[in-house]
């Protein structure tokens, strides 16, 4: 994998579905565009999807369906190091 590699914060997810013209809409096009490669664990994908499904926030279901399907999809799980 080249190019950039990043853990996406929930906020720049939820930022980025409210509003599609500031920088975390920005951050999620790289993405979708395959610039910036996302790395997440099953805790953060568990975390995305109890915030983007929050009912107080309105984001529609499609739109938060299809942000899980694209990091599942094409981003790169990791499993956290655990001592």
């Amino acid at each position: 994998m080249t190019g950039v590699s990043a853990v996406l914060d929930t906020n720049i997810l939820v930022s980025a579905l409210l509003s599609p013209l500031g920088n975390p809409a920005k951050v999620y096009s790289m993405f979708l565009t395959e610039t910036l490669h996302v790395v997440y664990s099953p805790g953060i994908l568990a975390e995305y999807t109890e915030v983007l499904f929050r009912p107080r926030l309105r984001i529609p279901t499609e739109a938060a369906e299809k942000v899980l399907r694209a990091i599942q999809g094409h981003g790169r799980r990791i499993e956290p190091f655990q001592e």
